[in-house]
């Protein structure tokens, strides 16, 4: 696996001939469709920045789980996503960019690093990332889709 330094440069670029209305609805219905991991942080005329949790349905030991119970049942996420779109010339331009993130290493005795780090949520991020590209397809066949970062 690559380590978290490669790992947060993964993305999506997309060039879809959909209307900049059409990619935010696309994109809204992406996010909510999964609602117990992602959810929308902010969203501006350009941007809509995603939390992205690794979700309940991980195993027993999900850090995800244990941070909802320290902070009261509050979404916290993984890392953080930023869906920038940019209408440019009869297209439509979509990328996805990590923008913050969390690390995790298993550690002997509580102390000891063993093992390499991880990101926490980045399974989550690459499947929403692969969904919404699917999504991107199925509305535009014309559309472009690019995974960007991938090692």
């Amino acid at each position: 696996m690559a380590g978290y330094k490669q790992e947060v440069q993964e993305g999506l670029s997309v060039t879809s001939t959909l209307s900049k209305g059409d990619v935010r609805d696309l994109l809204t219905k992406e996010v909510s469709r999964r609602s117990d991991r992602n959810q929308v942080l902010d969203d501006s005329d350009h941007t809509i920045i995603v939390g992205i949790a690794e979700g309940k349905a991980k195993a027993m030991w999900n850090t995800n789980v244990f941070s909802q119970i320290a902070n009261r049942g509050k979404f916290v996420p993984g890392l953080v996503a930023a869906i920038e779109i940019s209408p440019r010339d009869g297209v439509t331009e979509v990328t996805t960019k990590i923008k913050e993130w969390t690390t995790r290493q298993l550690k002997v005795s509580g102390l000891i690093p063993a093992g390499s780090k991880s990101v926490v949520g980045m399974d989550q991020y690459r499947e929403f990332i692969t969904e919404l590209a699917e999504s991107f397809r199925e509305a535009d066949p014309q559309a472009q889709v690019t995974f960007t970062g991938r090692a």
